[in-house]
């Protein structure tokens, strides 16, 4: 039953949320602008913050804090959908003079799309461990795309159905493999599994979580990484 309470509680969520948010993009692009950084460098950082964010709100709060922040975040694509392109402020933060906005709106709102399809799906499968797949979405993903961009120099190329061909780097591979054990150790840790049990697990399953990246089509790995991440811990721990 929805009480005064209850629905004071959920206001004043929506409201802290969307003024963090909102924040935290407005920094992004002042510091963006400041130092002259690549967008994808406040793309990727924004990418950590929403996910270590969402893997922090529902391990805490629960389900439905969540569900309250994730509609924040929403109402940010549709910014980017519906409002003008020079007045969207992740546009703003993620776009230089240089990007037409059009192909930048499709570099973000496809991604934000795909997160939002991947939490949804792991909470209706494997919901005790969609906020791990987060965690390892935003940790792995994020490292390996900045790694590779600044230290990769040893490229391999997947060629997936015949003609798609997708390019990594040794070096962004091995970041989403470190990211990607390490951000399960901290979530199998909040679950209560043994620092041992989650290490073995985390060493293994990183691996397969790299592959899985590797080969993702482009903007589809922050569905697949989460969805991969969440099955095979429902698979070691049922």
């Amino acid at each position: 039953m929805l009480t005064y309470q209850l629905l004071t509680k959920i206001i004043l969520l929506i409201i802290a949320f969307a003024i963090l948010n909102t924040l935290f993009v407005i920094m992004l692009m002042r510091i963006r602008v400041r130092f002259r950084l690549h967008p994808k460098a406040s793309r990727k950082t924004y990418h950590i913050f929403i996910f270590t964010a969402a893997w922090f709100i529902q391990t805490f709060f629960g389900f439905y804090a969540l569900a309250i922040f994730a509609s924040i975040i929403l109402l940010m694509a549709f910014d980017m959908l519906f409002i003008k392109k020079d007045k969207s402020l992740m546009l703003s933060m993620s776009a230089t003079a240089t990007h037409f906005f059009g192909k930048t709106t499709k570099h973000i709102t496809v991604p934000f799309f795909m997160t939002a399809l991947g939490g949804i799906l792991t909470n209706i499968f494997f919901a005790l461990y969609a906020p791990i797949g987060y965690l390892v979405a935003g940790w792995g993903d994020a490292a390996g795309s900045i790694m590779g961009q600044k230290f990769g120099k040893h490229f391999y190329s997947i060629k997936l159905f015949g003609k798609y061909k997708v390019k990594k780097t040794i070096e962004g591979s091995m970041a989403v493999y470190i990211f990607s054990v390490l951000a399960i150790m901290i979530g199998l840790h909040f679950l209560g599994i043994t620092f041992l049990t989650a290490f073995l697990v985390a060493i293994f399953f990183g691996l397969v979580i790299t592959l899985v990246e590797a080969i993702s089509p482009l903007h589809s790995d922050n569905l697949t990484i989460q969805l991969i991440t969440a099955l095979l811990l429902w698979i070691a721990f049922r």
